[in-house]
């Protein structure tokens, strides 16, 4: 538990290249973003679709995408929390990361054995279930490696 909550604290430092991938993708299947989300004095990690995220401010807050963006950046830079509501969370189909220990324990072996562990070139291997998935995307977001759901296949890619 110890090396798993290390290496989840100490990787959230991105880089200025990763975060404008990231937030300048507003696709119907843009990348996946990991926001802690503060729930009644609780911080909880959310895999959220970049263009989900940009959609709900957008709804909620009224922000365009350079205001977005404007907001988002220092955000994740600095790993802090934003507040969205349970109903939100809901409405919006936010998803919550519960920690899979199978998928934590892959991480000591390393971001290129990681990779050809559970994936098959840059597509995720058959039989990985969706809490797996959602680690597997929060792990290579740590990493600074994008990923998202293919639009015609449907399956989890990752973008080096």
């Amino acid at each position: 538990m110890l090396i798993a909550s290390t290496f989840l604290a100490c990787s959230q430092n991105h880089d200025e290249l990763f975060l404008n991938k990231i937030i300048n993708d507003f696709s119907r299947n843009s990348y996946y973003i990991v926001v802690k989300v503060g729930d009644e004095n609780k911080k909880i990690d959310y895999l959220i679709d970049n263009d989900d995220l940009f959609y709900y401010l957008h709804q909620t807050k009224g922000y365009d995408k350079a205001t977005y963006q404007k907001y988002l950046r220092p955000i994740l830079l600095t790993n802090k929390p934003i507040l969205i509501s349970k109903a939100d969370i809901v409405k919006f189909r936010f998803i919550k990361i519960i920690q899979n220990d199978n998928v934590l324990a892959q991480t000591s072996k390393g971001e290129d054995a990681f990779i050809k562990y559970f994936f098959n070139g840059k597509i995720l291997k058959d039989g990985i279930s969706i809490e797996q998935r959602n680690n597997i995307s929060q792990i290579l977001y740590n990493w600074q490696i994008a990923t998202r759901i293919d639009d015609e296949t449907g399956f989890l890619i990752l973008s080096k």
